[in-house]
């Protein structure tokens, strides 16, 4: 049975994931959101403006089922990133989650420390049995965070995806809330 108890913050010891607030815009556009090459590589949307972004984040479903965190610095409240549930299949008690850094904070463990404390959470708290995550192309560095999380490949969905005129692959890995036990 799912839990819904919507994102709430989550600590590691150099992060803080939370949900943004109307006084993080500034730094979240500025840092994160107005980079065109980095959204694109991201799979974030790109804005013209501040105004569109908080348009765009205004309207955002903000329901108890919705998990999505942005990822701040703790010693600097800088944003660096953002993780968060992408798809849901409660009655399966499977979700897929995503997750992306931007390139001048990349190399630094961000997105697996990350995902090393949302996923017991996904699957301790709100109570998902399998949580997959998928990554596109030849993009090692989240190959990586998934193997570092103790998610396990399970395949690869070829030229699923559609990006900048061509195809491509996308991989994906999973983790069961059995495969916990052995977590670290």
């Amino acid at each position: 049975m799912i839990n819904h108890i919507g994102t709430i913050p989550l600590e590691t010891e150099r992060l803080i994931l939370r949900k943004a607030s109307k006084a993080d815009y500034d730094n979240i556009f500025n840092d994160l959101l107005s980079d065109k090459e980095a959204s694109d590589k991201a799979g974030w949307k790109y804005f013209n403006n501040k105004e569109e972004m908080i348009e765009s984040f205004e309207t955002v479903d903000i329901a108890k089922n919705i998990y999505s965190w942005t990822i701040f610095l703790k010693n600097s409240n800088t944003p660096v990133g953002s993780i968060g549930v992408h798809s849901q299949e409660d009655d399966m008690l499977s979700c897929a989650i995503g997750y992306s850094i931007h390139n001048k904070y990349c190399n630094n463990g961000y997105a697996t420390e990350s995902l090393k404390v949302v996923l017991p959470f996904l699957l301790n708290q709100v109570g998902y049995n399998r949580i997959f995550a998928k990554y596109r192309g030849n993009n090692i560095a989240s190959k990586r965070v998934l193997e570092k999380c103790k998610m396990v490949f399970e395949g690869t969905e070829r030229q699923s995806y559609y990006n900048n005129g061509q195809f491509v692959d996308r991989h994906i890995y999973s983790i069961l809330k059995e495969d916990l036990k052995e977590y670290t």
